[in-house]
């Protein structure tokens, strides 16, 4: 660890960038997990939901084991904001990291939905402590210059981490029980987060505010390279905590939220946070994550597994580059440019997948007709023939025999999406073309293929193939470009630095519990929506983006620049004036942001 305090990074210690990437694996958890359900889940189904259920009980079941870590995760957050207050922000995090891989440990050994059920509460519990303490332990140890900078290392990681789950699932994707080393996985890094705590110094800001004020200035040591900055710093917090403890005095016993809720600045600080994690949910970011897979399935782009699976892999890999200009545009642009920029092109690309998804289903592949004759045998390919009990029936030269009483209701559907969507037959592609083919009665007990008629290969039975699929792949794309490199890291950047320290771990984690509340609410919901509204469906993510965005445009100030003592100014204005009032804070340039720090004014912060 000298050494790395003894080297810099644009004139800042080494050190400061170890724990950041340390912390941050806490943001790779919740990625990894968010992806590793994308693709370990199709297996799920196939392999341990649909061989004991019925179709309707494998969708419930498949809603549960994607909304329990949810669930678990939104009790689990407000819970670490008051760990965070008593025993530290490192506790916190060790405490959620040792959760995780607990809860990986159950999955990688898991034989029985149950027991599967049991490991992915588990591990919901270690995301709740993770997300609400990652982004506050950074944004404390940051230095305000770099704040915004620093605090989207947790976003890119939560990319990465959703990258990485794919890749697990397409190389284990051929393996039976494979998803069983899929969830295994997450809890490598988990432990590796639990072991490097160990050497991470607690938060600054909290040790001055619990009395440690001589550990608080060597951990500013470790983590600033100027000495004058440093004391200024220290002087900064001391002052704060000082005046924090005279109003804890006065209002001794008093609960924190309901001193929040007393405080006007404090209120509409938290309204805002809360506002922004709920739509950065409802914008549907993690309808595209957790159903990635069935998503692309949908599209028509593929009827293997393996292949969804690698191209999801391909589609994470966009949203990991994606997010490496929001490091670099929130601290340029700020974070109310970037927050309205972001959401417009998420609506946008919302549009786009609608289009996809509608031209998927207007030019459905077309469904051959049966035909018979009295003749005893065929004369040409193309002359379907009646023998005894059977047709005979051609497609583009490709042959098929089928008992009248089993096929003959399938045969009434006059496209593709029509055939799959009875639930009671399958599309098989011709030879020659896929999008041209023959609509079959289901197997008994064989929902994956209908081997003896069908080749695997060339037979759907949920989804269609589609020449538009790749529409829905750029609509995807750039969702996720949008969304990684705007609305995602600025909700946790701005959460992080708008809240006085008395209430900050608890502000965070119950905003942060807004957000699994909404993610709750939009997995949840998906695959009713997607059922009723069919290609429509993302429209309705489109709506309440575009609410976001009024909501936003009006009321969400610019914090760029600002320490984290000086928030309360920021919201001191009636909320109606609040976003255009300060609209004019997100042109100051990082030039003047170092002017600024480096020639402090005076100023007055009351909380």
């Amino acid at each position: 660890m000298a050494v790395l305090k003894s080297f810099d990074i644009g004139g800042q210690p080494v050190f400061l960038y170890f724990l950041v990437v340390i912390c941050a694996l806490g943001g790779f958890l919740f990625g990894y997990d968010t992806g590793v359900v994308s693709g370990a889940m199709l297996k799920v189904r196939k392999e341990l939901l649909e061989p004991e259920l019925s179709e309707e009980d494998a969708d419930i079941w498949h809603s549960i084991l994607v909304s329990a870590t949810i669930v678990a995760a939104a009790i689990c957050s407000p819970i670490s904001g008051e760990i965070c207050n008593r025993s530290g922000r490192k506790m916190s995090m060790m405490f959620g990291s040792l959760l995780f891989t607990l809860g990986a440990v159950f999955m990688a050994v898991s034989d029985s939905k149950e027991t599967l059920l049991i490991g992915r509460i588990v591990v919901g519990g270690g995301l709740g402590f993770s997300s609400s303490t990652v982004p506050l332990y950074i944004a404390e140890v940051s230095p305000e210059f770099m704040r915004g900078f620093l605090t989207t290392f947790n976003q890119i990681m939560i990319t990465i981490g959703m990258f990485m789950s794919n890749i697990s699932a397409g190389i284990f994707s051929e393996m039976e029980r494979g998803y069983k080393i899929d969830f295994g996985i997450g809890g490598v890094p988990s432990f590796l987060l639990l072991i490097g705590l160990f050497v991470c110094p607690e938060s600054p800001r909290w040790l001055v505010e619990h009395g440690r004020i001589s550990e608080a200035k060597k951990v500013l040591g470790k983590i600033r390279r100027n000495v004058i900055d440093v004391e200024q710093e220290l002087d900064g917090i001391i002052a704060e905590c000082e005046e924090e403890a005279k109003h804890k005095e006065a209002i001794k016993g008093e609960w924190v939220l309901g001193r929040m809720m007393r405080s006007q600045s404090v209120r509409r600080a938290f309204l805002i946070g809360c506002l922004l994690h709920m739509f950065q949910q409802l914008a549907g970011i993690n309808t595209v994550l957790y159903y990635s897979a069935t998503i692309l399935e949908a599209a028509g782009l593929s009827n293997s597994p393996s292949t969804i699976i690698w191209i999801t892999a391909g589609i994470s890999f966009a949203n990991v580059i994606s997010t490496i200009p929001g490091m670099y545009l929130i601290e340029r642009l700020g974070r109310r440019s970037l927050v309205l920029w972001s959401m417009g092109g998420i609506i946008l690309s919302c549009i786009v997948l609608v289009i996809g998804f509608h031209l998927t289903r207007t030019y459905s592949p077309t469904i051959q007709p049966y035909t018979s004759t009295t003749q005893s045998t065929p004369t040409t390919p193309t002359t379907p023939t009646t023998a005894s009990s059977s047709f005979i029936f051609y497609s583009h030269h490709y042959e098929y025999a089928a008992e009248t009483e089993e096929h003959s209701e399938c045969g009434k559907y006059t496209d593709c999406i029509q055939c799959v969507e009875s639930k009671a037959c399958g599309y098989c592609a011709s030879d020659e073309n896929k999008y041209d083919g023959i609509c079959f009665k289901l197997e008994e007990g064989d929902t994956s293929s209908n081997s003896s008629l069908c080749s695997e290969d060339k037979w759907f039975d949920n989804v269609c193939p589609s020449e538009y699929a790749f529409i829905t792949i750029i609509g995807m794309c750039l969702y996720l470009i949008c969304f990684a490199s705007g609305l995602g890291p600025t909700a946790w950047t701005i959460n992080s630095e708008i809240y006085p320290l008395w209430c900050r771990s608890t502000a965070i984690s119950l905003a942060t519990l807004t957000n699994w509340c909404a993610n709750i609410i939009v997995s949840t919901t998906y695959l009713k929506l997607e059922e009723e509204l069919k290609q429509w469906t993302f429209f309705v993510y489109a709506g309440t983006t575009g609410c976001g965005l009024v909501i936003f445009y009006f009321f969400l100030p610019e914090t760029k620049g600002r320490s984290l003592e000086e928030m309360e100014q920021l919201f001191s204005k009636p909320l109606y004036k609040i976003g255009t009032a300060l609209k004019a804070d997100s042109t100051v340039s990082l030039v003047s942001n170092l002017k600024l720090r480096e020639e402090p004014k005076e100023q007055e912060v009351i909380y």
